[in-house]
């Protein structure tokens, strides 16, 4: 690949560079043109560039044979327009390649468009209303891991009120990160209220947390606190560990305090509509549809609104090599 390209590249340069200097444009006429032997190299790593799609190891590699700083301007200005007329050609022979996601190869797509999507999806998932708080949904995935039948659980599937209604996913990697962010943030706040720092929460601290947010208790009595206090506190030792902290705070907002599954669904928590990939549809529809959700997963539903898991960006590209591969070993088998 290397020095046929770079043979290609310089014998074509040298010859742009002799058609200059014949055309009387060299430096015996207007000096407009060099010495055919830089259009020779500067030709090589343009060639090169444009074969293998790798711009800067070939700048790189005339650098190291060549030692001078001089040249690398110009074959920068070279294998950009190289690779920038590379691509235009590329378009005008493969239009189907604009709709392809980025991260695909343009070839795959006659692939994809033959193999079902069911071929990547990830049955593994738990499935929870909207309006799960991201604490609850930690319980329940961590509970599917403990279910033999959910040993390896990958994400969860968000159902809306209406029967059948898919709103979205998650996986379980995207729960754990937010879960983290949301105990960082009342970890925080525990160690707030905690003014002797003893690791616990006790009722005269919570009192000063409300007479700070409440001068006077003008909105809440101290009974009201106590109250408060004693339903947080479910060991009844009169003091809150953080882990009682932290229920506490998500059942005091009924599992929304916190925030809810639907945060996690860009295209719902802004009002728009969900993205789901029908059993029936293709791998590239899949892909497509991971694109547009802009999301590291995407629910996966009967023609009947039966969910039947989720398909994740690895595990797509996963299933489309294997899907190359198999049509490959066809084309071979005689």
């Amino acid at each position: 690949v290397f020095a046929p390209a770079l043979f290609i590249g310089a014998t074509t340069g040298a010859a742009v560079g002799a058609l200059g200097s014949l055309a009387g444009l060299g430096s015996a006429g207007a000096g407009m043109v060099s010495d055919p032997a830089l259009y020779a190299l500067i030709g090589m790593p343009s060639m090169l560039a444009a074969y293998i799609k790798a711009p800067l190891t070939s700048i790189l590699l005339l650098f190291e044979v060549t030692r001078d700083y001089s040249v690398v301007v110009p074959v920068m200005a070279g294998v950009s327009m190289s690779v920038f007329t590379n691509l235009q050609i590329q378009k005008l022979l493969n239009p189907a390649a604009d709709s392809t996601p980025g991260w695909l190869p343009a070839n795959a797509r006659p692939t994809m468009e033959t193999s079902a999507a069911t071929s990547a999806m990830i049955s593994d998932v738990v499935q929870l209303p909207a309006g799960t708080s991201l604490l609850a949904a930690a319980r329940s995935i961590s509970d599917a891991q403990l279910n033999q039948s959910k040993v390896s659980c990958r994400g969860v599937v968000i159902l809306g009120d209406e029967e059948g209604e898919v709103l979205g996913a998650a996986t379980v990697e995207t729960v754990a990160r937010r879960v983290a962010q949301v105990s960082a943030k009342l970890r925080e706040s525990f160690e707030e209220i905690d003014a002797d720092n003893s690791g616990l929460i006790e009722l005269n601290e919570m009192e000063l947390l409300i007479d700070k947010i409440c001068p006077g208790h003008q909105q809440i009595t101290a009974e009201e606190v106590k109250s408060l206090f004693d339903f947080m506190d479910t060991d009844g030792k009169g003091s809150l560990d953080f882990k009682e902290f932290v229920a506490g705070v998500d059942k005091v907002g009924n599992g929304t305090t916190v925030q809810t599954l639907e945060a996690l669904v860009p295209a719902v928590a802004n009002g728009g509509s969900p993205n789901v990939v029908l059993t029936t549809a293709t791998l590239f529809e899949a892909a497509q549809a991971l694109e547009d959700c802009g999301q590291d997963c995407v629910p996966v539903v009967s023609t009947e609104g039966e969910v039947k898991g989720i398909i994740i960006e690895p595990a797509l590209k996963n299933a489309i090599q294997i899907a190359m591969i198999d049509q490959d070993l066809e084309s071979m088998t005689i």
